[in-house]
């Protein structure tokens, strides 16, 4: 099988997927397309907790960067005062 592009090859991929299928007692493709919603599911879970992980890494360097300018000099602005 030569791949053109990616387009074509997806389009080779769903070609073979639907060969296979023909002829398959109901039930069967049933199962196959509730397998199908299971992959999708778990690739959108899966990419959803890439993107809140990405966001929370994101916020973590805000919070930092403003913890930091917050303190600048703190010691010298606030300096204890011992007794």
């Amino acid at each position: 099988m030569k791949i053109i592009d990616n387009n074509n090859y997806m389009t080779q991929i769903e070609a073979q997927i639907l060969q296979n299928m023909k002829g398959l007692p109901l039930e069967t493709l049933k199962e196959i397309s509730h397998f199908i919603q299971f992959i999708k599911r778990q690739k959108i879970k899966k990419n959803s907790l890439n993107n809140i992980n990405l966001e929370l890494l994101q916020l973590d360097k805000i919070a930092k960067k403003h913890l930091e300018e917050e303190f600048k000099n703190y010691q010298k602005i606030y300096p204890k005062n011992e007794k």
